[in-house]
């Protein structure tokens, strides 16, 4: 069974945007589990397997799916005509930045 494209990318939206809004959850707050939360929502030291070992999370799993996630329902876009192909970058271009500003981002 596969999901159609675009619920791949409602998705990935999700898992990207809303990265974000998780922010104020600590990582101790999930207790012996502190390693996972770290490990699906952001990068640093998982908890050590012996004193002299401790692995380290170079990127948070959730956001980085997101994103592989997104590249796969664009792909299509990137089939366009080159006009169609080049209007619906700059639309998309000029949306992202004006939700960006929306956002206060600079």
């Amino acid at each position: 069974m596969e999901l159609p494209r675009a619920a791949v990318g409602a998705i990935a939206i999700v898992l990207c945007a809303g990265h974000n809004l998780l922010d104020g959850i600590a990582p101790d707050a999930f207790g012996s589990l502190a390693w996972l939360w770290v490990l699906l929502h952001g990068a640093g030291p998982l908890a050590p397997l012996d004193a002299s070992v401790v692995p380290v999370a170079l990127y948070a799993l959730l956001p980085w799916t997101g994103v592989i996630a997104l590249g796969y329902a664009f792909g299509p876009v990137m089939t366009f005509p080159e006009g169609a192909r080049r209007r619906s970058l700059l639309g998309l271009g000029v949306a992202l930045r004006l939700a960006g500003q929306d956002a206060g981002l600079p």
